[in-house]
């Protein structure tokens, strides 16, 4: 049990002085929302679509000049072969990866 001197108030007004200077903290910004379509945080939207990054049900687009324009929803990838369903004509169609991205909003 100390007594109270003038090497205590000392210390304790040096300790004072030095919060009254400190920055307050600043709030961390929310974490991002997760994509509903490429389910990526943060969203892959525009990104070239690989093995590692694939998701089922992602709305995807063609990224090559002979078939630009095709969108659709992915439904499997077989080695380098992505399944998806046409959004045109409904119809399943099987193409290299690579030719495609993330379609997101």
């Amino acid at each position: 049990n100390e007594e109270v001197g003038e090497e205590n108030s000392f210390t304790l007004h040096r300790l004072l002085a030095r919060a009254s200077r400190a920055k307050p903290r600043q709030a961390r910004p929310p974490p991002a929302p997760v994509c509903n379509n490429c389910k990526h945080v943060p969203c892959l939207g525009g990104e070239k679509l690989t093995k590692g990054n694939f998701v089922a049900n992602s709305r995807i687009s063609d990224i090559s000049f002979s078939y630009s324009g095709i969108k659709g929803k992915t439904v499997k990838l077989d080695g380098s072969q992505v399944t998806f369903v046409d959004e045109r004509d409904q119809i399943r169609y099987q193409f290299p990866m690579y030719r495609f991205k993330f379609c997101c909003e």
